[in-house]
């Protein structure tokens, strides 16, 4: 187990990821609402995919958006950060967590 540094309690050199959602992790104003239906994006329809990225089995599902809030995370560096992600449940799949700008609302909604 390997210990970070830069997190040390009492360690005022210490740096946190921006808090975008407010107290908590919570996403106070997401783009999408719970019950509301809404469709995974295929790949193709991305031009630069985000760090939420759903499996490639789900991409062009629709679905019903359970749950909204923020996904913690780091890159490959030491950078840190929250970004909006929703669980939304697939028909015959159950819940999965996809990241913000990869839903849509559903077309078929319209």
């Amino acid at each position: 187990m390997t210990v970070d540094p830069g997190f040390a309690p009492g360690r005022k050199s210490h740096t946190r990821a921006a808090n975008l959602g407010g107290a908590g992790g919570s996403l106070d104003n997401g783009k999408f609402q719970p019950t509301q239906r809404v469709r995974v994006r295929e790949a193709a329809e991305m031009g630069t995919p985000g760090r939420v990225v759903p499996d490639e089995y789900v991409m062009g599902m629709a679905g019903i958006v359970e749950a909204a809030g923020l996904v913690y995370g780091s890159g490959l560096s030491s950078d840190k950060y929250l970004l909006p992600a929703y669980f939304v449940r697939l028909e015959g799949i159950g819940p999965v967590l996809v990241g913000e700008d990869w839903l849509e609302t559903d077309p078929s909604e319209n």
